[in-house]
């Protein structure tokens, strides 16, 4: 930013003094002054930034850390970030003046002094929760309903796992799906889906592959998780059901020691489901809830103020505790595996997030949660994508936090 930059203001700087003592500006006027007046707040700020001088052509420049570096002459210059040092020359930059001598100046990178972006990386679960909780409901008993409208009363959704053979009346389940709650397959006629069990390549298809066929095409979402009816499973029936779903209710989660389960019964208590929940809380784990249905309905169920007793104590560590689908969270989990931030710095003020990573396209299209370190708190950050949007920046613990979607860029500017 240099002197010729602010003058370009001066003229609305000094109408909106006249007028403004005078009594003569209108409502609208005023609002476009101010947009005028916060930027030149915007461009006085960067211009007190002086451009310090460190090498003339063909030379080099030096200096400590990470700087913007310009290299040119008389307001025309070409642009880069480097660190510890640069040639100043047209080999490294270009040549933006030519028959010219030229000089290179630099100035130091604002953005770093406050957040170590070096530092940057996904954390382990959503919005850098501690750990997870997901609550699932198999067999699609009639109070299935029941159970999702309590989850809404809470403001969360479940996940519902079907049996398509039973289903009359597909809109209520194609109503929940567009809720929000995530509709799994549990197989179409619920048989085991064991070696014992007998079944031919031709019925673990009927049962696996065209039971998610009839249900994406009956509610209109593909289902992408899987419960094996009766829990029970073998090696050959878990590799075709992971053919053409990302995940199932299987205990071992990619072999990760901190996913545990409950599978709750008419007996069960509300106390023992939080007591484990909280031990699962405790470890930074994944807790599931595995269910059927509610108030006399499905196989041991349970009853509706069961679920909101325990709903209620679950909310309570919202602080601590994401709680979301079977789905969602096996998303992010699954994700954050495959996806590395790479984080560039482009201005002085500011700096770019892009999930990089050789990771699947149709799997990873939810938000992954970045946190970096922060070094010395800043009186704000912004975050938006390239497309203008804003993204919301969270500080907590330390650490700056924001959501960012792979295959999108985010930039973060400190003003």
């Amino acid at each position: 930013m240099v002197l010729s930059d602010l003058k370009k203001l001066l003229p609305v700087i000094c109408a909106a003094l006249i007028l403004s003592a005078c009594g003569g500006l209108s409502e609208n006027e005023s609002e476009k002054t101010a947009s005028s007046l916060k930027q030149l707040d915007a461009t006085a700020a960067e211009a007190i930034e002086t451009w310090i001088f460190c090498a003339r052509e063909d030379e080099t420049c030096s200096f400590t850390g990470t700087a913007q570096v310009r290299y040119g002459l008389n307001d025309t210059y070409v642009t880069t970030i480097a660190t510890g040092s640069i040639g100043c020359n047209n080999q490294v930059f270009g040549d933006p003046l030519f028959g010219v001598d030229k000089i290179c100046e630099y100035l130091p990178v604002k953005i770093s002094k406050y957040l170590s972006l070096s530092d940057a990386k996904i954390t382990k679960y959503k919005d850098n929760k501690q750990g997870a909780a997901t609550y699932t409901f198999d067999d699609s008993p009639p109070s299935s309903f029941t159970i999702a409208s309590i989850f809404e009363s809470f403001g969360l959704r479940a996940s519902f796992y079907m049996i398509p053979s039973t289903i009359t009346d597909w809109l209520p389940w194609k109503g929940l799906a567009e809720k929000g709650h995530e509709i799994g397959n549990h197989s179409m006629t619920h048989l085991y889906l064991t070696d014992w069990s007998g079944l031919s390549d031709a019925d673990l298809d009927f049962e696996i592959n065209q039971s998610q066929r009839l249900i994406e095409e009956k509610v209109g979402v593909r289902p992408l998780t899987f419960v094996f009816p009766h829990n029970q499973s073998s090696e050959r029936t878990l590799s075709m059901v992971m053919q053409n779903h990302v995940a199932t209710r299987v205990p071992g989660f990619n072999n990760d020691t901190t996913y545990r389960g409950m599978d709750v019964v008419s007996a069960s208590s509300a106390g023992n489901a939080n007591w484990k929940l909280w031990d699962t809380l405790s470890i930074g784990g994944w807790f599931y809830m595995a269910g059927h249905g509610v108030d006399g309905d499905g196989y041991e169920p349970v009853t509706s103020q069961y679920l909101r007793d325990h709903l209620t104590y679950a909310s309570s560590l919202s602080s601590t505790l994401w709680i979301d689908t079977f789905l969602n969270v096996a998303r992010y989990r699954l994700c954050r595996d495959q996806i590395t931030p790479e984080v560039t710095i482009t201005s002085s003020r500011q700096a770019s997030i892009r999930m990089g990573g050789t990771y699947s396209a149709s799997l990873c299209i939810a938000p992954l949660t970045v946190s970096i370190p922060i070094l010395e708190t800043p009186q704000e950050v912004h975050a938006q994508t390239a497309q203008g949007a804003v993204v919301p920046v969270m500080q907590s613990a330390g650490m700056l936090l924001v959501n960012v979607k792979p295959g999108e860029d985010v930039f973060l500017q400190i003003p």
